[in-house]
């Protein structure tokens, strides 16, 4: 029996099978991992929920991403002319690093991450693995593998999509865990802030 492998527009017109394996085994997993971070918040934690709908903010954000991503990647609009394999395999190797990045920051701060944004009793500021740069690695990572997806369509509205759409989502998630934490640690918080980047290294 012979399994079909999902089209993916031009980029994927001439690829040999093995690449796209490849991508739809990253994709799956990616998203498989997602679910598996997301479920942790079925274990409750003493605390108080102050998340203001953000959540649901970058699910938006990161579902409008894929929907015109994917749309524009099978009508070829905005086909990047470069070679293929270049593309989707740069795009594989990011969707693996986000990813790398993301599980990292999870075990980083343990039982203190939550999808959802919650000052628990005990709460810290975590400042060691990639919090020692970063405020929100865990969206670093995220998006990462986003601009991955988004590069291995061969697409450039797809990638343009796989980012703008979803750092909407992680800039309010941002500026909603950021009011929060500066209203339990004050200044702590604000030194905290000064030393690391939000999102994306160099830039913010």
């Amino acid at each position: 029996m012979t399994i079909q492998i999902p089209d993916l527009g031009p980029a994927f017109a001439h690829l040999p099978a093995a690449w796209r394996y490849a991508f739809w085994l990253s994709y799956a997993a990616w998203a498989a991992i997602e679910l598996g971070i997301w479920s942790r918040d079925r274990a409750r934690v003493k605390g108080e929920r102050r998340d203001r709908g953000s959540m649901i903010g970058i699910a938006i954000g990161i579902t409008l991403g894929l929907v015109v991503a994917f749309n524009a990647a099978w009508r070829g609009i905005g086909h990047i002319t470069a070679p293929p394999e270049l593309l989707v395999g740069a795009g594989i190797i990011l969707i693996w690093t986000g990813i790398a990045i993301r599980l990292w920051a999870v075990r980083t701060l343990g039982r203190y991450f939550r999808v959802t944004v919650t000052l628990q009793d005990d709460h810290r500021l975590i400042d060691t693995g990639p919090y020692r740069h970063l405020s929100n690695p865990s969206y670093s990572g995220a998006m990462v593998t986003l601009f991955g997806v988004g590069l291995a369509m061969g697409n450039s509205v797809s990638l343009v999509a796989m980012v703008v759409f979803p750092t909407m989502g992680f800039a309010w998630r941002i500026r909603v865990e950021e009011e929060s934490l500066k209203a339990r640690f004050g200044q702590e918080f604000r030194d905290y802030r000064e030393k690391r980047w939000a999102l994306i290294p160099f830039i913010w």
